[in-house]
């Protein structure tokens, strides 16, 4: 019995990396700037069709609608600089019920291309794409 209770286990901890590993690629495939929380896109646009703005000095980046209803917002901690590092930063981002944020979040670079930059909680809750322009 406790080594099929271990068996089904072992399974299900390789599914779910499996899971989470295609959800990595498939992020990582998308273009334009996008800000997704718990697998749900809340702002998604291409990068012609939305106004945004980057603080090297502050480490901040924003991305907006014309008419800036629906935006999203991100403070880093540090820069993101090479594929597979780690960095802090905090997200806010306007939703249907209003504002959402989460502070302090761990986020790993999944891709970096030229100035766009493609960032992932391990867990998946949030995932973003960001402009670091000079």
């Amino acid at each position: 019995m406790k080594r099929l209770l271990f068996i089904i286990l072992a399974l299900s901890l390789l599914f779910v990396s499996c899971e989470n590993a295609r959800q990595k690629e498939a992020f990582a495939a998308r273009e334009g700037v996008c800000l997704e929380v718990g697998g749900t896109t809340v702002f998604s646009r291409s990068w012609d069709n939305c106004q945004y703005a980057f603080n090297r000095d502050r480490r901040t980046f924003r991305a907006q609608d014309d008419d800036m209803t629906d935006y999203f917002s991100v403070q880093f901690k540090n820069l993101p600089l090479y594929v597979g590092e780690e960095i802090k930063a905090s997200v806010k981002w306007t939703e249907y019920r209003g504002m959402g944020q989460k502070i302090n979040v761990t986020l790993q670079v999944l891709r970096i291309e030229g100035d766009k930059v493609w960032l992932r909680e391990p867990n998946g809750q949030i995932a973003l794409t960001v402009r670091v322009l000079e």
